[in-house]
């Protein structure tokens, strides 16, 4: 009788534990969600995917600077960054930049403030 009671038991604390499993796995809370990231960062660096070649990320560094001068660079110089990975091909181009102000270097700019 004892075995059947503690099985019964088991029984009801596995229907409970996966009764909470599919009620949180529909929901949003934040413990959940950073645990799924943490185990998509794990599987990731465990079993990483081959590279496609596909994306090229172009660094604007310090050889950059002292090249072409200090940032915030003129847009004509970004205008012709744009207009020749166009050329190569490039299907999406990307600014991780914050252009806050209008180009000071512009001729437009220049002939304003003259």
């Amino acid at each position: 009788m004892k075995l059947l009671v503690n099985r019964w038991v088991h029984f009801i604390l596995l229907i409970a534990l996966l009764g909470a499993a599919i009620f949180y796995s529909f929901s949003d809370v934040l413990w959940r969600k950073e645990m799924q990231y943490l185990v998509f960062d794990q599987l990731n660096k465990d079993h990483p995917r081959p590279a496609s070649g596909q994306i090229l990320i172009v660094n604007i560094d310090d050889d950059s600077l002292n090249k072409i001068g200090q940032w915030p660079w003129p847009r004509t110089v970004l205008a012709e960054l744009v207009d020749k990975l166009t050329e190569k091909g490039v299907a999406a181009i990307a600014f991780d930049a914050i252009f806050a102000e209008s180009d000071r270097s512009s001729l437009s700019g220049m002939v304003r403030e003259l």
